[in-house]
């Protein structure tokens, strides 16, 4: 079994910065979302369920001599103005509405949450994708897949409709439209493992970090979106329980004030572990 040991991680929140037309790395289907969950609409978005979802992938993977940290990116939906603000606007954040609750600095909660990630050694190009939401009688529900090999599936698919378009150009091409297809060869298609040894060999330890680290986070941006405003409002006309899981305060001042202050802090972030 391979030591587990902490590595000096650097996590990138540029992305989480971009407009919802620039960021589509996250992507939540049907099928991802928890049942009960409800529509909001958002006037420069449209209708989206009210969930929070991220997304986080290893790019480089720490080795000691060529890269000195494992380099994890980070996009969260939806990318609204009251998750940002929550995300960045304020050092410490309440998770509870008793005066003793405890209380999270998201940013650091992130890094400590993908220190714990990389302490189990996902190989590069490792995803992690979490659906976050709470129910209408205030009941948290979590959704999360993790996978090492989604890349080499996607090229697979990739190369697979490659062929066909090749073989259409071989067989019925005009040379007005399928030209530069006809005559190739057709591409060696990679292999895939069968199954993802890696998530089946850390399967219960990646659910732990999910509940015990990511998850705190994604409730307290949940709510900031969520339980405030506009979206408290159609949330509460369709049966919510807001009062159930309490409100979040978010930072004061304008977004843009608070992105320009922290952004060259935020979005170069490293965390060394014990």
């Amino acid at each position: 079994m391979e030591e587990r040991r902490f590595v000096p991680v650097h996590v990138s929140l540029v992305d989480a910065l971009k407009g919802p037309l620039v960021s589509r790395e996250l992507n939540i289907f049907t099928d991802d979302l928890p049942d009960g969950i409800d529509l909001v609409n958002l006037v420069h978005i449209g209708l989206i369920p009210a969930v929070v979802g991220f997304r986080t992938e290893l790019l480089l993977r720490y080795d000691g001599m060529f890269e000195h940290q494992d380099k994890w990116r980070v996009v969260f939906s939806p990318n609204d103005e009251q998750l940002l603000k929550r995300l960045l606007g304020r050092e410490k954040g309440e998770l509870k509405r008793e005066v003793e609750g405890v209380r999270y600095d998201l940013v650091d909660a992130l890094r400590v949450a993908h220190v714990q990630l990389s302490s189990l050694r996902p190989p590069t190009q490792t995803t992690l994708q979490i659906c976050f939401a709470f129910l209408r009688d205030g009941t948290p529900s979590v959704e999360w897949k993790a996978s090492t090999i989604a890349h080499l599936v996607r090229e697979r698919d990739r190369i697979i409709l490659e062929n066909e378009v090749i073989r259409a150009g071989n067989l019925f091409g005009h040379w007005k439209f399928l030209w530069w297809k006809i005559g190739q060869p057709l591409l060696p298609i990679p292999d895939v493992p069968a199954k993802d040894e890696w998530l089946e060999t850390h399967h219960e330890e990646v659910e732990k970090i999910v509940q015990d680290n990511f998850v705190p986070v994604l409730q307290s941006l949940w709510r900031a979106e969520f339980a405030e405003g506009n979206q408290s409002k159609q949330l509460r006309l369709s049966g919510y329980k807001l009062d159930a899981i309490g409100q979040t305060k978010i930072g004061s001042g304008s977004l843009s004030e608070i992105v320009k202050d922290r952004r060259e802090r935020l979005t170069s972030l490293t965390f060394l572990g014990d």
